[in-house]
């Protein structure tokens, strides 16, 4: 019997986030892929894409926040560049207090083909300074 094949993984990468409570929080990705002959990485252009990332407590918890295309959560650009964006607004709320540590994914849909980006865990660090009540 030949050895074991997989095929497939659960997403591209495995990305560990850090949150920052009241602070704007940028994580940058860029999606690129190689040309195993010549070594040569060429940009995939994600104009057209459509993408969403959400944080919980775990797998099927309620949703801490939802980031995505619409809302101006994740941006995507020509170039493979995939900005998501969690702003200091929405971990200002009473609610991000009690949050410590989660799990996140990014989902980018492009021509109906949807793709785990990047999952990983999400760890929030909370604040000390506070706007005055």
């Amino acid at each position: 019997m030949a050895g074991v094949v997989t095929v497939g993984k659960s997403a591209l990468a495995k990305v560990n986030i850090v949150i920052s409570q009241g602070a704007d929080n940028v994580y940058q990705f860029r999606w690129s892929t190689r040309d195993e002959d010549t070594g040569v990485t060429t940009p995939v252009d994600l104009s057209t894409a459509t993408a969403r990332a959400q944080i919980r407590a775990k797998v099927g918890a309620a949703v801490w926040t939802e980031m995505t295309t619409e809302n101006g959560g994740v941006m995507l650009g020509s170039d493979g560049l995939i900005t998501v964006l969690l702003q200091d607004s929405v971990t200002e709320a009473a609610e991000w207090n009690t949050y410590k540590t989660g799990v996140w994914d990014l989902e980018i849909d492009q021509d109906a083909l949807v793709t785990r980006f990047a999952e990983g865990t999400a760890t929030v660090y909370w604040d000390v300074t506070r706007d005055p009540a």
